[in-house]
C-alpha cells in the first residue's frame, strides 16, 4: 500500500495487539481531547479559566492521517503497545539519541518518559510507546502486527526524513527479514507501505516492497 493509514482497516479486524513499525518517520499524533472550537461558547472569564486549567491537550489544525491511524488503533484497543523502530544509524551518538527524546517530547499529551537501556519508553494512559533500533527489540512471547515503510530501507537518518531521499539503500530486505529472524519475531500480519508519493523513497526503490513481501511470505526460501 502506499499509506500507513490504508493499513487501520486491516487492524480493526483484531483486538489488543503489540505493533513493531519500522519507520523513518514516526507516524503517531495523539489526537487532542479538545477542539479550539470549544472557547469560543465560553461566556465567562471564570468558565474560560476553569477549562483552560482542564488537563488536556487543545486541537488547533489538521493532524495528519499517517498518525491518526495508529492513535486510532491504541485507543480502541486494537494495539496494547506499540514500538517505534527508527533506523539503526540514528543512536550513533548522544546528540542524535537526545534529538530523538526531544521528538518524543514534543507528543501533544500527559505523558511519563522512562529509559531502559537503549530503548525510550513513554506511557500515555495504561499503553507504552517504546522507541529503539532493530537490534534492540526484545523476543516477544506472542505474535505480532508488523508495520514497514519502506522508507526505512533507504533513510539512514529521522531528521532527514522530511527530505526528497536520494540515496541508497542501507539495509536490505533480506538483512532486514534476517535481523527479525534472529529475534524470533513472528507474525501473522505485516503491511508494507511505500511511501513514494510523498518523495520519502525513490520511485526506483517500489521493487524492494515487493521483494520483503516475498521474503516474508516464503522464508524459508531464503533462510534455514
Amino acid at each position: 500500500m502506499e499509506y500507513h493509514s490504508q493499513a487501520y482497516s486491516f487492524w480493526r479486524r483484531t483486538k489488543n495487539r503489540i505493533l513493531v513499525h519500522l519507520d523513518a518517520h514516526m507516524d503517531f499524533g495523539w489526537r487532542p481531547e479538545r477542539h479550539i472550537s470549544q472557547i469560543l461558547e465560553i461566556k465567562t472569564i471564570k468558565s474560560l479559566n476553569r477549562l483552560l486549567n482542564q488537563s488536556s491537550v487543545w486541537e488547533i489544525g489538521q493532524r495528519g492521517r499517517e498518525g491518526l491511524a495508529i492513535y486510532l488503533a491504541l485507543k480502541n484497543k486494537i494495539l496494547k503497545e506499540f514500538w517505534w523502530v527508527v533506523p539503526d544509524k540514528e543512536w550513533g551518538t548522544q546528540r542524535e539519541r537526545r534529538n530523538i527524546e526531544k521528538l518524543i517530547r514534543h507528543i501533544p499529551v500527559k505523558k511519563r518518559i522512562i529509559t531502559e537501556g537503549k530503548r525510550i519508553i513513554i506511557k500515555i494512559d495504561n499503553m507504552r510507546v517504546i522507541t529503539c533500533r532493530l537490534q534492540d527489540l526484545p523476543q516477544f512471547k506472542e505474535s505480532i502486527l508488523l508495520d514497514i515503510d519502506l522508507d526505512f530501507l533507504v533513510i539512514k537518518s529521522v531528521f532527514k526524513a522530511d527530505a526528497s531521499c536520494s540515496g541508497s539503500p542501507w539495509i536490505k530486505p533480506d538483512e532486514l527479514v534476517s535481523k527479525l529472524t534472529e529475534k524470533k519475531i513472528r507474525t501473522d500480519l505485516v503491511t508494507i507501505a511505500c511511501s513514494i508519493k510523498q518523495g520519502f523513497t525513490p520511485a526506483k526503490y517500489k521493487s524492494l516492497g515487493d521483494k520483503l513481501a516475498g521474503i516474508l511470505k516464503h522464508p524459508n526460501k531464503y533462510f534455514s
